[in-house]
């Protein structure tokens, strides 16, 4: 009886370990600066505009929305604005082709004190945090667009600013409080920009760093068979309730191999 047992348990560990599966676990990183915190944004703001952010992303997404009080355009000028990441400047202009094909459109939208802002498409502002409006498309198609080295927003109107890098680089870090001086991650962005076109130039710096990070394991018992059958859009709205989503927070989201079954012989069999 005994080796019948003990077979019976070995044929069992082969059976459930023959494919890999992994534990979803999560890093949230909590963000400060000088910045005001509103309904559903960090604001700045100052004579002839509102800046908005929501770094609310996998891996932080420093973009924000632009909004024109004046009655004036405003030009931003992407190739002298620069995004600044723990003393490294990297320019927001690069101009860069960007192109994506896609089988189903969906239209995303940025609502932000109570205003719906819509980026040219969902793959340039990838923000999780965001109200989806979409419908399905039965052709596959794809879509090219150009920077541009200068952005207008025309008076009282707003438009979405992308900041083509992200926060984090993926490194899992200590769990914790930290200060400024000691953060993973210190990060600027620098803004140039006119009215009306003219020579006179204005700058904009907005400056954060992580503050806390805290471990998240959500659910123990929940495993997924691979990286990609957890990123399902329809999984997104789940883990941020999961995770407690804010604009002055940021996530990774790691996986890590569910412990095998023991062998039959580790059983103690009687």
């Amino acid at each position: 009886m005994k080796k019948l047992i003990t077979a019976l348990l070995f044929c069992l560990s082969l059976t459930m370990t023959s494919c890999t599966s992994y534990l979803v676990q999560y890093q949230v990183y909590t963000v400060k600066s000088d910045l005001k915190q509103g309904n559903g944004s960090l604001k700045y703001e100052n004579e002839d505009c509102i800046l908005h952010y929501n770094l609310w992303a996998e891996g932080g997404n420093p973009g924000f929305v632009m909004e024109n009080k004046t009655d004036s355009d405003i030009f931003v000028l992407m190739d002298r604005s620069f995004y600044i990441h723990n003393g490294a400047a990297y320019n927001y202009y690069n101009n860069r082709e960007i192109t994506e094909g896609y089988a189903s459109t969906y239209h995303e939208s940025i609502n932000i004190d109570g205003k719906v802002i819509y980026p040219y498409y969902s793959i340039f502002s990838p923000i999780d945090a965001t109200k989806k409006v979409g419908y399905s498309t039965n052709h596959v198609s794809s879509i090219t667009v150009k920077e541009e080295p200068v952005i207008c927003i025309p008076p009282h109107s707003a438009k979405y600013i992308p900041v083509y890098y992200r926060i984090s680089d993926g490194t899992l870090y200590q769990d914790g409080e930290t200060k400024i001086e000691n953060s993973p991650y210190i990060f600027r962005n620098r803004i140039s920009y006119s009215l009306n076109d003219d020579d006179y130039i204005k700058h904009i710096e907005n400056k954060f760093w992580v503050s806390d990070i805290e471990d998240i394991k959500p659910n123990p018992q929940k495993t997924v068979n691979s990286v990609k059958e957890n990123k399902d859009k329809n999984n997104r709205a789940s883990v941020n309730k999961i995770l407690s989503e804010s604009p002055n927070k940021f996530y990774i989201e790691y996986y890590v191999n569910k412990p095998p079954l023991l062998k039959a012989e580790e059983y103690d069999v009687y």
